[in-house]
């Protein structure tokens, strides 16, 4: 698939349309923000699974192969596929998810994960990265060079590299309030067909599966639900506060136990082998 256009610099559209995403102008300090959120991301059910077995289904795993798992939140990815693998290393900044991932691990009898607490670009630059036969990064292209972050990836990995993005401009219900919130239309990040033009122009052709995920999220009651959002959306007040609830109660399902959102996302693999790149 051919979609570069020449004169266009697509790692820097990539930044453009992150940076100016609504929600990226909001959120100040990431590491900050995932550490408030790990336990919250841990009891999510948001398509890991799917996701383990679109790995499974077409790339592969044994007990040889080493897996590098890039911005791993909680480990919803790399604990099933450490029983999968040899040995996953799992790199995340914020100290709380790697504290899920390690309480996950010891649930499940995984004990074949080493953690390192920083992002992709500071253990670059510190030397922390050894090759792996699988480089993954799933839902955590943030990272300030796009081209360079990939070509690391592709450097470190011995086999393989897979990542999972959005394969369409993706606005993680955030839509639904911004507008009575904030006065404005929501804007969204980049999607999956940016990150194919930067890699077309490395001269690297991956395979794409778009396939659809559902998350689901579960609250306690309506009013932990109005704190989340109101978190993640980074509104206060007691204004914001009732836009949401109100906002809530159209979009909850309210016919289970405890309240539950529903959400609809297209994924995108993709994924390359360096020797047919």
């Amino acid at each position: 698939m051919e979609l570069t256009e020449a004169g266009i610099d697509w790692s820097e559209e990539w930044k453009r349309l992150y940076e100016n995403s609504s929600i990226a102008m909001r959120r100040s300090s990431r590491p900050a923000y995932w550490n408030k959120c790990a336990d919250r991301f841990s009891a999510m059910d948001n398509g890991a699974l799917g996701r383990v077995r679109a790995i499974m289904e077409h790339i592969g795993l044994d007990s040889t192969r080493t897996v590098l798992d890039i911005g791993c939140g909680p480990g919803n990815l790399a604990v099933p596929l450490a029983k999968q693998s040899g040995s996953v290393t799992a790199l995340d900044p914020a100290q709380s998810m790697l504290e899920n991932l390690e309480q996950f691990a010891l649930r499940e009898g995984v004990n074949n994960i080493t953690t390192i607490p920083k992002g992709w670009e500071q253990a670059v630059r510190d030397g922390d990265i050894v090759p792996h036969d699988l480089v993954l990064s799933s839902y955590s292209l943030i990272m300030e060079d796009m081209s360079e972050a990939l070509a690391a990836m592709h450097e470190t990995a011995l086999d393989t590299v897979c990542i999972f993005w959005f394969a369409e401009r993706e606005c993680f219900g955030y839509d639904k309030f911004w507008p009575a919130l904030f006065g404005e239309k929501y804007s969204a990040g980049p999607d999956h067909t940016i990150l194919l033009n930067i890699l077309n122009s490395m001269n690297i052709h991956p395979f794409v599966k778009i396939f659809p995920l559902q998350h689901v999220t579960r609250y306690s009651c309506l009013d932990d639900a109005v704190q989340c959002w109101e978190d993640s959306l980074y509104a206060s007040g007691a204004k914001h506060r009732e836009i949401i609830r109100e906002k809530l109660l159209e979009l909850l399902d309210t016919t289970t136990e405890t309240p539950v959102m529903r959400r609809e996302v297209q994924c995108a693999m993709t994924w390359w082998n360096k020797k047919k790149a």
